[in-house]
């Protein structure tokens, strides 16, 4: 393989590839990844198809790459499409820092750099988010078929039978239209630091749209891997209040604010859909925790422990807010009795 795969680089680069090595980390598609290095002394890091889906993405990918140039993009070295397995070659990323864990500083700057991606001009043809939203939909398939949810033991019956209405609500609520560009796949493997550079990877889900989806979409994951304080953060804090508060924050901004307060309804009446956002996020974040991890990384929580601080919140007669920062304060006291490593790239 790697004998080809050196002729298709010294295609897509113009100069002879004398050494090729494996990455840490393997990432989630089944693209052949190589870090190379250059008869003039270079390294790159190379993508190569190995099957028509991951072909389809590696030109989505090349789209974007060919288009942007930007500090929150590895540079593109080189790209060469044969008509079946193309190659793209991107700048060497190994030295860079790859979170978890996460200081303050790292949050600033991915919210910085997400701002500067949402402002740049984005290539011609990515699709909308708005034109994906019943690809996006999740409560809508568990309403139509409420089993399998309902099998994984994260909430009863009863629970989805009083909650089911407002997230639907929150879900058709969402605003996800405009114009801005989009990375669509933030999260901690696709992120890296290198000097003042914040860089994202992974640009085959690029989409134009609300550019607070990206930031909505990343906080849980940050909140799930908030567990290590690094430089940044004073000792005996963890970032998990950061997360908690930029978590709440963004699910209300992303909800419109017409839905929060309409005319003719009370603070009080306005409090559950406003709250919606939070509340599915909540839901969503909780199944992440309870649920089964990559082979290649750790639970953040036992899941029998997680299961065991739901039921308490479940069996309450109400599923609103104290409900939730109830939720919340259990899954704390859990994170804090056990003792897990992050995994890394």
């Amino acid at each position: 393989m790697d004998g080809d795969l050196a002729e298709r680089v010294t295609a897509a680069v113009g100069v002879e590839t004398v050494e090729f090595r494996s990455p840490k980390g393997e990432g989630y598609t089944n693209n052949e990844r190589r870090l190379v290095r250059l008869a003039d002394g270079g390294t790159a890091f190379v993508k190569a198809a190995v099957d028509d889906l991951t072909a389809e993405w590696l030109r989505d990918e090349w789209r974007v790459y060919a288009v942007v140039r930007a500090p929150f993009l590895p540079a593109l070295l080189g790209w060469h499409d044969d008509g079946e397995r193309p190659v793209l070659v991107l700048e060497d990323l190994s030295a860079a820092y790859w979170p978890p864990p996460w200081s303050s500083e790292h949050v600033a700057s991915l919210l910085a750099a997400l701002e500067m991606v949402a402002k740049s001009s984005p290539p011609a043809g990515l699709p909308s988010l708005e034109s994906m939203r019943t690809e996006l939909a999740g409560w809508e398939l568990v309403a139509d078929d409420r089993e399998p949810f309902l099998s994984l033991g994260l909430a009863t019956a009863s629970w989805l039978d009083a909650a089911l209405p407002t997230l639907l609500a929150a879900s058709q609520a969402c605003v996800l239209a405009g114009e801005d560009f989009l990375h669509f796949d933030v999260r901690s493997d696709n992120v890296c630091f290198l000097g003042e550079r914040t860089v994202l990877v992974d640009w085959n889900w690029a989409v134009i749209g609300n550019p607070k989806v990206d930031v909505a979409a990343w906080l849980p994951s940050l909140h799930a891997e908030r567990r290590t304080c690094t430089r940044g953060d004073p000792p005996g804090r963890t970032r998990g209040r950061l997360a908690d508060r930029r978590i709440l924050r963004c699910s209300r901004r992303v909800a419109p604010a017409a839905d929060r307060t309409s005319p003719g309804r009370s603070a009080a009446q306005a409090a559950p859909r406003s709250s919606a956002l939070g509340r599915a996020r909540t839901r969503a974040e909780v199944a992440r925790l309870a649920g089964e991890a990559p082979a290649d990384r750790r639970r953040p929580l036992h899941a029998e422990r997680v299961r065991e601080r739901l039921c308490e919140v479940e069996n309450t007669p109400r599923s609103d807010r104290s409900s939730l920062d109830n939720l919340r304060a259990n899954l704390l006291a859990a994170d804090g009795d056990d003792q897990v490593d992050a995994a890394g790239e």
